[in-house]
């Protein structure tokens, strides 16, 4: 009975040196994954900008591609 005591006092200490250092670093973690998310939203409303006027000068290109067979990205590649 006095190990499981002592074990249960030991991670209580434990838990409550950690705990408050844990619980202030979810700033941190939420700013950082916040920042990747709006990074890469940024990096494909740009890609996708970049496709839109390229559909835009091309649409003959696109208007063609459903006779074409098999679809393949290479067709795409070559135009660009």
């Amino acid at each position: 009975m006095h190990e499981t005591e002592r074990l249960y006092n030991e991670l209580n200490e434990e838990l409550h040196r950690e705990l408050p250092k844990f619980y202030n670093y979810r700033i941190d973690f939420i700013a950082s994954n916040l920042s990747r998310l709006y990074s890469t939203e940024s990096t494909f409303h740009s890609e996708t900008g970049k496709v839109s006027v390229h559909v835009i000068q091309n649409p003959r290109f696109f208007c063609g591609l459903r006779t074409k067979m098999p679809f393949t990205m290479e067709g795409i590649n070559e135009t660009l």
